[in-house]
């Protein structure tokens, strides 16, 4: 009996013993073979079971491809002999590991190994704990001034990360974009915080270091944000669309004007009256930040 889920088929030797079986012998012929799996000899209370529904015929022709084994019952002899043959290969691979195990120490290595994890284990359950309560107390640190000054010798340290409507850069765009769109229901929670995005991509889109943005680069943001609002304005897409929308819609808002700049360079027609085009170097990294 083999305890393996499979043995080696092969085709030539099934081919050859079937070949001249008819139908039905050859279905009681595909029984015994998996039958094999449990008992390498079928008894001959087995042999019965598989052939009742055999004529004489036909229970003849299966036994002539069928071996007798010692009187005690039959088999199919390929079938048999490959069984055997991947349990004999199976069982001698179980020796070996066995063996390399004693010679390598590899009983004792896990032993050890076992144990040096359950103390590693341990130790890492005390250090998460200290490590969690301090990344809690230093993610409190960073959220509060998220936007910080990489400069060193810049003493303004910026603290707006959750509270952009105070950010006075922010106060001075939203004015802006009121006197533009007078009719548009601004929403200090709800559009502050893309005001302040906004400030920050086209300071990037500026070439500015971030931590200028806020201060020494308000002017320059100023101006480009008018352009941007004088472009926007007879947009027929961009018009209707909420501060939030511009954030989504960064890069297909400036390259959109970037290829208005083109087109009016290239034709050197006058510029349409009310949508300047924001200058910028063709090389700049219009993604979001």
């Amino acid at each position: 009996m083999s305890n393996d889920p499979a043995f080696l088929f092969y085709p030539g030797d099934y081919l050859r013993d079937t070949q001249c079986l008819s139908d039905a012998a050859r279905a009681a012929y595909d029984a015994i073979m998996c039958q094999h799996m449990n008992n390498i000899c079928i008894s001959q209370t087995k042999l019965k079971l598989f052939t009742k529904n055999l004529t004489d015929e036909q229970r003849e022709e299966l036994m002539d491809v069928l071996t007798e084994v010692g009187g005690e019952g039959y088999q199919i002899a390929w079938v048999a002999a490959s069984i055997c043959k991947r349990r004999d290969y199976s069982e001698s691979r179980r020796k070996n590991r066995q063996k390399n195990k004693k010679e390598t120490g590899y009983e004792k290595h896990t032993e050890t190994h076992e144990k040096h994890t359950e103390t590693h284990e341990k130790d890492m359950k005390n250090t998460s704990s200290d490590y969690v309560q301090h990344m809690e107390n230093e993610n409190e640190n960073v959220n509060v001034n998220e936007i910080r000054n990489e400069d060193e010798n810049f003493s303004l340290v910026l603290s707006f990360a959750d509270k952009p409507a105070e950010v006075p850069i922010v106060q001075e765009l939203k004015a802006m974009y009121l006197a533009t769109f007078p009719h548009y229901p601004f929403s200090v929670p709800d559009d502050s915080p893309p005001l302040l995005q906004l400030v920050y991509l086209i300071g990037k889109l500026k070439r500015m270091p971030k931590h200028e943005v806020l201060e020494k680069g308000r002017l320059i943001v100023k101006i480009e944000f008018q352009k941007i609002l004088d472009f926007v304005k007879p947009d027929p897409w961009f018009s209707g669309r909420s501060l939030s929308d511009l954030v989504k819609e960064w890069p297909r808002l400036i390259n959109k004007m970037f290829s208005s700049n083109e087109i009016n360079s290239r034709s050197n027609s006058r510029k349409i009256p009310g949508k300047p085009v924001l200058e910028t170097d063709g090389f700049a990294d219009f993604g979001q930040l």
